[in-house]
């Protein structure tokens, strides 16, 4: 995955590591574990089955951490899980209980022995200067021989805790053991210098920080102690020139937290930072006032990153912003994995309508259909097909459902000039008599397709659905508690309560794909669905699943148009700045048809979309704020 400068993402960027590069012969063997570690490949998570689960098992059972139920089974289960955010916590990285690429080079680090004791000089590799010069270690790393990782310790280790805090990246105490506070040290250098922030000390890292004390021309330590400020950041440990000058040396250091009530320049700064990654503040914007609309954007941006939501900016919050944030005066372009999508020539999605009382879906459905066909969509029969055809195509076995239609198109990939055949399964109420079973289609869709649209009622939040809103039948429910209590949108009313009463949700019985996927349910303030989608999904993470969802009711004559907006961006290449500014546009558009003039509802229509988990993305751009 190519990086986004200067930016580190859920998604570690491509060229910070190749297959080769990996010492343990376990985790090199693995070509799903070595593409991870070049970036290639879909971190493995929960629901992951197979030998490269199996692998991870053994290499943190061989690192003295415990499976003790089941062992080295090959199911990536809560057990791995717990077992891997162990060893993330202690290797100083984000315990997200998922092996990514930053994981999979600390493990390999640690079974390789770089993360034990220090070993003897081999090639003096590229020379060294000031204060790391002479250090045999040092130069080894440098030479590329071995990294150094939480649990390493010694001289080396001391010279670097001495030679980051004297550049201010807060090392803490220079006693030659390399724990988490030395590791968080190192990836705030590789953010820096916009190298993959692993927090292990590779060759580019220590390069990266030679180079650095020679600029400065530093030549001797000078520990940092908590709650220093340092010179061009805002506040301890805060390395992000967007945040210097702001009063944020508290928060930073643990010592306080700020939350509703709060304001001035850091929490502009804050909020401004936000709205650069693609959280939103539709009403008031970075105006410096810590509102509900703030808590909101923090929550959401909590969520993303893994940590409690408590709509306060708490230290962990802060360190997460500063590390993911643009440079001053830029902006993320955020784009889907275009990479995975296009990768085997052919773009498999899934649009599922839902059912409303008051007969709209049918013309939705025409609208929608005739808008694909004037993309070049054509429809197709795949029992049809030839049995060749049928398979590259991908209709040949479970994919193809009888009650659903299939229309199909081959566009050339603008950036490669590939040809990609996207076929597209279009699931209606109609598609099968009992609504249960068009509920098990879209059940389906979700564990087979590489793109997921629901273009119908969002229920309260509960989920989609398919048939009335007084029956269950249909519903595949998301959460079966509805819109929380401190939403804008309005709470399930006790008929639909009753109708699923006792479905919790019901993804937790949905496999995946076990690769990227992009979801989008365009219906009535669906953003409500994103903590469960997010936390209550076997297998999906920020990692390998970007979820699309809407900030507001919308209108359900739109519906066509945005979802039309969305697989043209698709086929397109389309950044998400560009389909969420065009999916805006479309609503302000039916505002203004129905004379809509109420001011909140306006801004939340000028913000209708909201992505989650494009932060990190391959192919994602640093641009200049407009």
């Amino acid at each position: 995955m190519s990086g986004i400068a200067g930016v580190s993402g859920m998604r570690p960027p491509v060229g910070g590591g190749t297959a080769g590069e990996l010492r343990s012969a376990g985790l090199a063997s693995d070509p799903a574990i070595a593409g991870i570690a070049a970036g290639e490949g879909v971190p493995l998570g929960r629901g992951a089955r197979g030998e490269s689960v199996r692998t991870l098992q053994r290499a943190l059972l061989e690192l003295g951490y415990e499976l003790p139920r089941y062992g080295a089974d090959g199911g990536f289960g809560a057990e791995t899980e717990a077992a891997l955010r162990a060893f993330q916590r202690d290797a100083g990285l984000q315990p997200t209980g998922r092996l990514d690429q930053a994981t999979v080079r600390a493990l390999d680090a640690r079974l390789a022995g770089g993360g034990g004791a220090e070993g003897a000089p081999g090639a003096a590799g590229p020379a060294l200067h000031g204060p790391l010069a002479g250090e045999p270690t040092l130069a080894r790393v440098a030479a590329g021989e071995l990294t150094l990782a939480s649990g390493s310790r010694g001289p080396a280790v001391r010279i670097l805790q001495e030679q980051l805090n004297a550049l201010g990246m807060d090392a803490g105490r220079a006693d030659g053991w390399y724990g988490n506070r030395t590791a968080g040290a190192v990836r705030r250098l590789q953010a820096a210098a916009g190298l993959p922030q692993t927090g292990v000390l590779d060759a580019a890292t220590v390069r990266a920080l030679d180079a650095r004390l020679a600029a400065t021309g530093s030549d001797s330590p000078a520990a940092v102690e908590d709650g220093t400020s340092y010179p061009g950041a805002g506040a301890p440990g805060i390395q992000n020139p967007r945040f210097a000058g702001a009063d944020l040396a508290a928060v930073a250091a643990g010592r306080t937290t700020l939350g509703p009530g709060a304001r001035g320049e850091g929490v502009r700064q804050l909020q401004q930072a936000l709205l650069d990654l693609g959280f939103r503040l539709p009403r008031y914007g970075a105006d410096g006032g810590y509102g509900a609309e703030t808590v909101h954007a923090v929550r959401q941006f909590q969520l993303e990153m893994g940590l409690p939501r408590t709509g306060r900016v708490d230290r962990a919050t802060l360190e997460a912003l500063d590390r993911v944030a643009p440079p001053p005066g830029k902006m993320l372009e955020r784009r889907p994995d275009y990479e995975a999508l296009f990768e085997d020539g052919r773009l498999d999605m899934t649009i599922a309508f839902g059912y409303d009382e008051h007969g709209t879906t049918p013309g939705t459905v025409r609208s929608t259909l005739r808008g694909l066909t004037e993309q070049g969509f054509r429809r197709i029969d795949p029992q049809a097909l030839a049995a060749e055809e049928r398979e590259r195509l991908g209709l040949s076995g479970e994919r193809y459902l009888p009650g659903a239609s299939y229309y199909h198109r081959r566009f050339t990939d603008p950036e490669t000039g590939r040809p990609i055949d996207a076929v597209v399964r279009v699931i209606t109420p109609d598609s099968d008599p009992d609504p249960a079973n068009v509920a098990a289609m879209f059940r389906r869709a979700l564990e087979q397709d590489e793109v997921v649209i629901y273009d119908g009622h969002a229920r309260y939040g509960t989920g989609p659905d398919f048939d009335d809103i007084h029956s269950g039948r249909g519903n595949f429910v998301i959460d079966e508690r509805g819109n929380p209590p401190d939403s804008h949108a309005s709470r399930p009313p006790d008929y639909l309560r009753n109708a699923i009463r006792g479905r919790d949700t019901d993804l937790a019985g949905t496999g995946g794909p076990g690769r990227y996927q992009l979801l989008y349910f365009n219906a009535c303030s669906t953003e409500n669905y994103l903590p469960n989608l997010r936390e209550r999904f076997p297998g999906r993470n920020t990692a390998n699943t970007d979820i699309v969802t809407t900030t507001l009711p919308t209108y359900i004559a739109s519906g066509p148009e945005h979802v039309l907006n969305f697989v043209s961006g698709l086929t397109g290449r389309a950044s998400m700045n560009a389909i969420e500014e065009r999916a805006a546009r479309v609503e302000v558009g039916w505002m203004d048809y129905f004379d809509e003039r109420d001011a909140v509802r306006r801004a939340y229509g000028e913000n209708t979309l909201v992505g989650s988990g494009f932060i990190g993305n391959r192919g994602n751009r640093v641009v200049d704020r407009p």
